[in-house]
């Protein structure tokens, strides 16, 4: 049996699930420019339609309701490879504990993990675990040069998503 997504509305958009009307609110909270399911593209894979282009950063930003399937990698890996964008693929609606994946167009992927919220700016930004990679892989937030020594989640905002309440 296939349980099927909630389509939400959210800021007058049809979302086509709970989850990712949850990372609008995210994003929104967060100040971070977005379009939603804005263009669809012809890949190696076939058409691919992201859920979201984050626009100052200019990056793919997809959300499967958990761990995606390698073939969902693979085409994911096929959208970076053909646009040059960097992709990222989300498990789940924002929080914590949810798992995000940068994909690279060589179908290698690398996990990665809530890393702070600065200050006033409320800046969330992706690390890789990996030890040999730069720390800074991704900002929601081009306006923010550099890391703040102490690093802690974005969980106001976590939380503010996985709170909130749709009409």
């Amino acid at each position: 049996m296939t349980i099927k997504p909630i389509p939400t509305r959210y800021d007058g958009i049809l979302y086509r699930s709970r989850a990712e009307a949850r990372w609008a609110v995210f994003f929104a909270s967060q100040g971070v420019p977005f379009r939603y399911e804005e263009e669809g593209y012809q890949t190696r894979r076939g058409w691919y339609l992201p859920d979201f282009r984050l626009t100052q950063a200019d990056v793919f930003f997809e959300v499967k309701p958990d761990h995606p399937t390698p073939d969902e990698m693979d085409k994911a890996s096929a959208l970076a490879f053909g646009t040059g964008r960097p992709m990222f693929v989300a498990a789940g609606p924002p929080d914590l504990g949810t798992v995000v994946w940068r994909v690279f167009p060589d179908r290698l992927r690398q996990e990665w993990r809530w890393a702070c919220e600065s200050g006033d700016d409320r800046v969330a930004y992706l690390l890789c675990g990996e030890q040999d990679l730069p720390p800074v892989g991704f900002r929601l937030r081009e306006d923010v040069t550099d890391l703040p020594d102490q690093y802690r989640p974005p969980t106001a905002a976590l939380e503010a998503a996985g709170r909130y309440q749709f009409q």
